[in-house]
């Protein structure tokens, strides 16, 4: 069983493509994840990515993340060493949360988000499940 302790964002999502760069729908994004040792990717599953790796730039910099969507700063949240900021992604009909330097953003700044696919993780959604899992504390799910 796999944990994970902290945030991580995690996103309802369907695989349109197995093979040598599986990729998930998720809202009207395509994700690329790491090739997996051979095992078949799940048709349906939730992806994730901690906030700590979620990049954040101006709307508009130059961006060298394989991902990358636009988005704006819904909220900010002061954290000691670090804000974390909820940001609303259109394309992904979703909201990403961000771990970044504090005092760089503030609400309603149109950002661009990104990160790398070996960042992406994959969960299985069990049957039964809900489709959805919290976003915050601790989120445990099976390998």
């Amino acid at each position: 069983m796999a944990e994970f302790v902290g945030r991580m964002n995690l996103w309802p999502a369907v695989l349109v493509r197995d093979g040598v760069a599986p990729s998930y729908r998720v809202g009207d994004a395509t994700l690329t994840v790491r090739s997996t040792d051979g095992t078949p990717m799940l048709d349906v599953a939730l992806v994730g990515i901690r906030p700590e790796r979620v990049a954040v730039q101006t709307e508009g910099g130059r961006d060298e993340t394989e991902h990358s969507f636009a988005g704006e700063v819904r909220s900010v949240t002061f954290r000691g060493d670090a804000d974390l900021m909820e940001i609303q992604v259109p394309a992904l009909g979703e909201i990403v949360t961000a771990q970044c330097p504090t005092g760089r953003w503030t609400p309603g700044t149109r950002v661009s988000v990104g990160w790398a696919v070996r960042d992406l993780i994959v969960v299985p959604v069990e049957a039964g499940a809900p489709s959805r899992l919290p976003q915050e504390e601790e989120v445990v799910v099976p390998r």
